[in-house]
């Protein structure tokens, strides 16, 4: 899994909002390359998740509901980054922990 660090503390899934006229899948790969400097080709998978919130704006309450897609590289491929993006702090490459039960 990839994290980015775009805040001062903490990491979260590259995320963004859909522009006009645009799919879910092409959100999903535009805001991957403008978060994380991704060069490669990557392939736009599933929907994974969906996490619903609200949060304040100016004292009105918004909804914002964020889809997570799993993202892979081409068979034999492999994914390379370019530049970090300004406004993006870190990278982080998670991998699941070992089972501890075997």
């Amino acid at each position: 899994m990839l994290l980015v660090r775009v805040r001062k503390q903490g990491f979260e899934l590259p995320k963004g909002q859909l522009e006009p006229q645009e799919t879910k899948e092409t959100a999903t790969l535009r805001e991957l390359r403008e978060e994380t400097g991704l060069t490669s080709s990557v392939d736009i998978g599933p929907e994974v998740g969906a996490v619903e919130y609200s949060l304040d704006r100016d004292g009105v309450l918004a909804s914002k509901k964020v889809r997570y897609f799993a993202a892979f590289a081409p068979a034999g491929e492999i994914v390379q980054f370019g530049k970090l993006p300004s406004r993006t702090r870190e990278l982080r490459r998670v991998t699941p922990a070992a089972d501890p039960g075997g």
